[in-house]
């Protein structure tokens, strides 16, 4: 017999939850019994939901496990606000104004997780003052032919 396959569920909604430790604590339900009256959640989340009741708050979820991120909204929106005040600004003075706290990579994640882009600018050559005559001078010549 092939195994059973895990449908996607979403997750309890908080009033669900106080129900169902209602039902275990004060009407002193099973879990069998909680199951018959709502068929939709399966013994085994029903069984969780009263083993981890002690440790939410409010019956909300707890945060997920994993490292806290680096930056703060509010750095990440200040990053934004000098990137859209200054396009040309480097990736290093972005690190500075937050402080050095993070590293190159991350700012650029954050700004992909915004839908936003910030690219390395092309070196280009200084114009000399010598070749910003002679283009003038080529622009000037070339003006009217372009008007035409």
């Amino acid at each position: 017999m092939a195994p059973r396959r895990r449908t996607a569920r979403k997750e309890l909604d908080p009033c669900m939850r106080a129900r169902i430790c209602e039902l275990h604590t004060s009407a002193r339900w099973g879990y069998k019994r909680i199951h018959k009256a709502h068929p939709e959640i399966p013994i085994s989340t029903i069984r969780n939901t009263i083993k981890k009741e002690h440790q939410r708050v409010n019956q909300r979820s707890l945060p997920r496990s994993g490292q806290p991120s680096k930056l703060s909204s509010e750095q990440k929106e200040n990053l934004v606000q000098l990137t859209k005040e200054n396009p040309h600004i480097k990736f290093y003075e972005l690190q500075e104004s937050v402080d050095m706290r993070c590293s190159k990579t991350t700012i650029r994640r954050a700004f992909r997780n915004l839908h936003m882009r910030k690219w390395l600018q092309r070196d280009r050559p200084e114009i000399l003052p010598q070749n910003a005559e002679k283009r003038l001078q080529w622009a000037q010549l070339n003006e009217a032919k372009e008007v035409n």
